[in-house]
Parts: C-alpha cells; structure tokens; sequence
C-alpha cells in the first residue's frame, strides 16, 4: 500500500460487473457497493459503456469512485475529472491509489508479479459521479479517448504530445484544449451522448453550474467553450492533426523531446514525426 493510502478506502467494497461487446469486456466498478447510489451509477455508467462497445477492443477497466483521489489531482490539476490511460508494462501506475492498481494487477494466487489484466483503464473521481450529468460527460468523454486509440493509434498519441509541451510555449501560441483534435472530439461526442440521455436543457444547466464554480480559470473557460459546441457537428481529427502539428512546425525540437520521454511505451515507441510536419501541413498522415 502507497505512503498515504487509507486502510479504509483500500478495503471499501465495490460493485463489478463486466460488460461484453464484440471483442473485449469491460470491466466496471462502482463504489461502494449495496447502496441505492452505486447501483444508480452503475446502471447508468453501463447505458454509456454499451453506447461505445462495438467500437472498443481492449480488456478496459472503468473504475468510478466514491471519493477524490488526492494524488490523481496533485498530478493532473484541481479540475480534473477523470482520465483514459492505455497500460502496459512500461506505463509506471504508482501515482495512483492503492484500491485501483490492485485491479489492474490482480494477486492470482500463484505468480510471482501479479498478472496484468487489463490493456485500458477509465477512472473518475468521485465528485465527478456525484452529478448523473457530469458522469456522463466525463466517462462518454475518456472512452471517446478510447476509442480514438483504438481505431488511429498514431494520430492519438501524437495528439498527446502536444499537451506536454512547456508551459510557455503553450502559453505564447494561446493552445487550449480546444485546439487539440482529440480533446474537441472526446468533447463533442461526450455532449451528443448526454443530450441523448438527458435532453440538452439538463446539459446546459450542468455547464451553467460548472462554469458559476470556477474550479480554475482555465477549467471555467472549458466549460464557456463546452456550451457553445453543437453536438451536432464533428470533426476530421487527422485533418486537424496536420493543421495542428504545421501551426506547430517552429517547435518540433520541443515536441521530439516530448516524444522521447514516452518512447518506451508501446504507443509511442514507434512513432516518428517526419509525416506531421509535411512543407505545407497537409501532408498525408498515416492513421494506423
């Protein structure tokens, strides 16, 4: 168990059901279980889980808490909500709690190091399960993100690197979430999925509220943009990719050097650059 970590978290118990689609199950865990609460979350995180499982195909965890995991927000800020993490051996998971890395590498009773079993995880913070819309948003969003990974492997992780440049570059080129393709994506798709769920008059009113909270500047202005998207449009995110990376073409020293912190990661070991920054940046990109 991690410095820090509560006993009492570590051994609160969890509803688990496993959803089956074409290829992969999911695996989803709601805490704790045996409350009228979890049960609710659960069925509807399973609505949203069946919205995308044809298109998913990696043995996926999506863990939804009941409380806020401090060092998940100490890492990724105080707005965060949730997150997608494709994992494999390289991928280090020891800045998260205890009770969910324990269902990632599961104590079968016999190995030595505990066995791997799952390829994907989802995880939402508790606050973020407290609202029924929020829920929804946020998991519609990170498997979204799954999806994403599964079907154009190479254009999502290029994307990723964007979000690892330098601060002051970020700060200098005006870069939001929205103008990463796969961010506006995740979003656009995450608000079509819950207006289909709950009508968009209980969406805006969610944005409305989470803009009035002003978690972050930042996180107020996400929320600002999420309003005015219409869930109707899409985006080609390969196209947008290009158009990205050209815009970017002044910094690709700073963006290789992203690119070699990750490379020893599956989804990054093999990626090179060369096709994003074309002369023109429209250069083909390849989407595998």
């Amino acid at each position: 168990m991690p410095d820090g970590e509560s006993p009492c978290a570590a051994s609160l118990p969890a509803q688990t059901s496993t959803i089956r689609n074409q290829s992969m199950p999911v695996t989803l865990i709601t805490r704790p279980e045996n409350s009228r609460t979890g049960t609710k979350r659960k069925s509807l995180a399973e609505r949203v889980i069946k919205h995308f499982a044809s298109s998913l195909s990696c043995r996926m965890l999506c863990f939804l808490d009941d409380q806020d995991a401090s060092v998940v927000r100490l890492d990724r800020g105080a707005a965060n909500r949730g997150f997608y993490l494709p994992v494999d051996e390289n991928v280090p998971l020891n800045w998260l709690p205890e009770y969910v890395t324990s269902r990632v590498y599961v104590d079968d009773g016999v190995s030595m190091f505990f066995p791997r079993v799952v390829d994907e995880l989802i995880y939402l913070h508790g606050t973020t399960c407290a609202d029924d819309v929020g829920l929804v948003l946020t998991l519609a969003h990170e498997l979204q993100h799954a999806v994403q990974h599964g079907k154009a492997r190479n254009i999502w992780a290029v994307n990723t690197l964007v979000t690892g440049l330098d601060r002051k570059i970020i700060t200098k080129l005006n870069l939001s979430w929205s103008d990463i393709p796969i961010e506006l994506d995740a979003r656009l798709v995450s608000k079509r999925v819950a207006e289909g769920l709950f009508g968009a008059k209980l969406v805006c009113a969610h944005i409305d509220k989470k803009i009035a909270e002003q978690i972050t500047e930042a996180d107020a202005a996400e929320w600002t943009f999420m309003k005015a998207l219409d869930p109707a449009t899409s985006v080609d995110v390969a196209s947008a990719t290009q158009s990205l990376f050209w815009r970017l073409k002044d910094y690709r020293s700073e963006l290789e050097a992203v690119l070699e912190e990750v490379k020893n990661s599956s989804d990054y070991n093999c990626i090179t650059l060369d096709c994003f920054f074309g002369t023109d940046g429209r250069q083909n990109v390849q989407m595998a």
